[in-house]
């Protein structure tokens, strides 16, 4: 490293590894809240879904790695539960609680990262310690089941990491990756391929490789013509007008849920605050003023809860 290049690095804030001290705070929070998660989870154990991958998978049977629950390509962590209970077996629950943190401690990680790039190393920390001990939502951290919906979160933050970054053969390969992963890990997948698509095609230097999103739609398809149609039904037929129908109210009701969530007000109030997002987007929409990635997620949400009001 050049002299000048480390007047940069200690201008920045950064050390010469590129680590510096919000970056170890950050992780002191991650082990300690991670520590802080598993050991409130003490006393746990399996319930209800978990049972469907500890007692209908095998690692010996390949054809079953595919076979959606209920309606979610799941292959991913149904193989992870058999691999623990292959390994630690079923005497204690922490190993799999400490697998649900551990993926919710690179969620937390990864918002810090992101966060960073656009507003600054204070804000980052404060939004990654929040995502981090964020109560709403908790009961998810406590069944370590939800490996699959956290574990998507995390690929789908990876993605946009990846996204943030000129393409290159390596990156490419990365985010076809996490793509496809994300979809074999649950339902939420469909959210992130809209995310991603999204993102793909707005972003020029990514956008000759569209070619990525036709080969994970047609991953999908397959999977769904062959197996996946199969969970098609389990907690709704999308199929129907009433299903059809209920889709913006879902919409509408699941922003709002999700707003209030996040400002205290609770799901009723919560329109308020999710009516004033979309009424800025949409006015800097107009005005060619939205970024690419608020543009991304903001449709990604709504492609999740219209996925939640056609299925459920």
């Amino acid at each position: 490293m050049t002299v000048d290049r480390a007047v940069d690095a200690r201008q920045s804030g950064r050390s010469f590894a590129g680590f510096d001290r919000f970056d170890a705070a950050m992780a002191i929070a991650g082990v300690a809240g991670g520590a802080l998660l598993i050991w409130l989870g003490l006393g746990l154990t399996f319930f209800w879904d978990e049972w469907d991958w500890i007692e209908t998978r095998s690692l010996a049977d390949v054809p079953q790695w595919f076979v959606p629950h209920n309606e979610h390509w799941s292959t991913l962590p149904a193989i992870a539960y058999r691999l623990l209970v292959e390994t630690v077996g079923l005497g204690s629950y922490v190993p799999y609680h400490a697998l649900l943190i551990a993926i919710h401690v690179v969620v937390a990680a990864a918002v810090y990262a992101l966060v960073r790039r656009t507003s600054g190393p204070w804000v980052a920390l404060v939004a990654g310690v929040v995502i981090l001990l964020f109560g709403s939502g908790f009961e998810n951290l406590f069944w370590a089941f939800q490996i699959g919906f956290v574990g998507t979160t995390a690929l789908c933050l990876g993605a946009l990491l990846v996204l943030d970054a000129p393409p290159t053969p390596r990156r490419v390969g990365a985010l076809l990756a996490l793509l496809l992963a994300g979809l074999a890990t649950s339902g939420l997948g469909l959210p992130m391929a809209v995310v991603v698509g999204v993102e793909v095609l707005l972003r020029p230097a990514w956008r000759r490789h569209a070619w990525i999103l036709a080969v994970a739609a047609a991953a999908f398809a397959v999977w769904f013509v062959l197996v996946g149609r199969t969970g098609v039904g389990a907690e709704g037929n999308p199929g129907t007008v009433a299903a059809i129908l209920n889709v913006p109210r879902t919409i509408v009701e699941g922003i709002s849920a999700s707003a209030g969530g996040v400002t205290g007000l609770g799901p009723s109030l919560g329109i308020i605050p999710a009516l004033a997002l979309f009424i800025v987007a949409a006015r800097r929409a107009v005005a060619r003023r939205l970024s690419v990635r608020a543009a991304a997620c903001l449709l990604g949400i709504v492609a999740l809860y219209a996925l939640v009001g056609l299925a459920r």
